[in-house]
């Protein structure tokens, strides 16, 4: 009798997480054309043209588009990237048109369909990223106003619709998930992106090496791209990318006295921005190792930053315990075991900056505004105080940085030494990032308006234009 109820408990516990289960879905169809909309679209297009209003009245538009991928890292429809791109060639024809292209893949809980707060969110900042364009390209002398693209990668983030199960029973097969969503579909999608950035700022210039993509920054008007991954999303963006970065940061060319030097590291696109992002700090060491194995010169900028809350219990607390089956293996180096349980934000090894915000009257107010309720004036008077934080001498220059109310401060090496772990390299361009929960507040609280506003400032101060082919340290040579 005992039995007969224990099996009937496991059916029923079975049947009740079957009713809460989320399929493997495509949310979104593949279009030729943008689907222009304002304040509702369909949410079925994996392309969309938004236009939205600021509390002046004037109104703006940028391009969203969405692809999908599934469970084993496939395309969900290969047509959604087909007519992405057939999209920004068509826009691309126009000789004088330039773009501002943002990537985001979602984490743990998320996907792309239309109700999704990080669908929602998403736009708000391209929102906020076009007006900054509107009112760069009206305050700067030669500035023109580049076209906004996002692109939203979707993938099945939630499995598991009851809340506390969803996180005890999901951890692990989601994180395989976004793995292998970071080395299937998503990196062709990242590797097509950066090559349309390369062509944009391309149109018109002889190539001397039709064979390579010159990707470097040389012009204030040219297009930019910057990835930005979060949760499970970063570590699906880090596993894309990471031999690609390991590579750029790798790179020497041979100056005429023989040496070889080694060239100024370049990050993916312009910037890979990773926030909460949950992967284990030994994923990193060999990113870090290589970064730290080199020099830099005055024109290096930042490759990659790693922001993580020091309240992100979800990094801090469940990721270490979804990696208890690594007792197993051994980890007998200084360090070693913790980099294998601890996500990379969390560990002091590989901290070098702590972001901070600073209160103040109005600025206090946590709350997200809606784009509807700021006004263009505002952002006129932004434009002015990024146009002069740009012309400081930069994150990697002088520390502490600040960004509006936010302020980026580097760890010191006699505090890292303090604590057994080794210096820093000078200028040393990837930037993992402790931040307070004066800005970021836990997990998923990433698009309040205190961190968004630094994102943006961020990257109209760090990410300049460079010179192809700066001279480095001569005496700073591998061979």
């Amino acid at each position: 009798m005992a039995r007969k109820h224990v099996v009937k408990a496991v059916a029923i516990f079975v049947s009740v997480l079957l009713s809460g289960c989320s399929g493997d879905t495509q949310y979104r169809k593949a279009v030729l054309e943008p689907e222009a909309c304002a304040v509702d679209c369909s949410g079925k297009s994996s392309l969309e043209e938004r236009t939205y209003s600021v509390k002046n009245g004037d109104d703006g538009k940028y391009l969203l588009g969405f692809v999908e991928f599934d469970d084993q890292g496939w395309f969900h429809d290969h047509s959604q990237q087909q007519m992405l791109r057939a999209e920004l060639a068509r826009r691309a024809a126009n000789p004088k048109e330039q773009f501002l292209v943002v990537v985001f893949a979602h984490g743990w809980f998320h996907n792309a369909s239309a109700a999704d707060e990080n669908v929602q969110n998403f736009r708000s900042l391209l929102e906020r990223l076009d007006l900054m364009e509107r009112a760069a390209a009206q305050t700067e002398p030669n500035k023109v106003k580049r076209t906004v693209v996002g692109v939203y990668l979707g993938w099945r983030g939630e499995t598991l619709e009851i809340p506390v199960l969803k996180q005890a029973l999901t951890f692990w097969s989601r994180m395989g998930a976004a793995e292998r969503v970071g080395e299937g579909a998503a990196k062709q999608v990242l590797m097509e992106l950066n090559q349309f950035k390369c062509y944009a700022n391309g149109r018109g210039q002889p190539v001397k090496e039709p064979h390579l993509c010159q990707d470097t920054l040389v012009d204030a008007n040219h297009t930019q791209m910057v990835v930005i991954g979060h949760s499970f999303g970063g570590l699906a963006v880090y596993h894309a990318l990471r031999t690609e970065m390991m590579e750029r940061t790798t790179w020497q060319w041979q100056a005429q006295d023989g040496s070889h030097p080694y060239a100024v590291s370049r990050s993916f696109g312009d910037l890979v921005l990773l926030v909460n992002p949950a992967f284990e700090g030994s994923a990193y060491e060999p990113l870090w190792r290589a970064s730290q194995s080199r020099c830099y010169s005055a024109s290096q900028r930042p490759v990659m930053m790693v922001v993580t809350s020091k309240t992100d219990r979800a990094t801090q607390l469940a990721f270490p315990l979804g990696r208890l089956y690594t007792l197993t293996q051994s980890a007998d180096q200084p360090g070693e075991r913790a980099a294998v349980m601890a996500t990379v934000g969390h560990l002091d090894r590989y901290r070098t900056y702590d972001l901070s915000y600073r209160e103040e009257g109005a600025e206090a107010n946590r709350t997200v505004r809606p784009t509807s309720a700021l006004t263009y004036t505002d952002f006129l008077a932004d434009a002015e105080a990024l146009k002069a934080l740009a012309a400081s001498p930069g994150v990697l220059g002088a520390s502490p940085t600040s960004y509006g109310n936010a302020t980026l401060a580097r760890v010191s090496n006699a505090d890292r030494q303090a604590e057994d772990n080794e210096p820093v390299k000078d200028r040393n361009p990837f930037l993992v990032v402790s931040a307070d929960p004066t800005i970021v507040d836990g997990h998923g609280d990433i698009w309040n308006d205190r961190f968004v506003d630094f994102m943006r400032a961020f990257f109209v101060a760090e990410i300049r234009p460079t010179v192809p082919g700066t001279v480095q340290n001569p005496a700073c040579s591998l061979y």
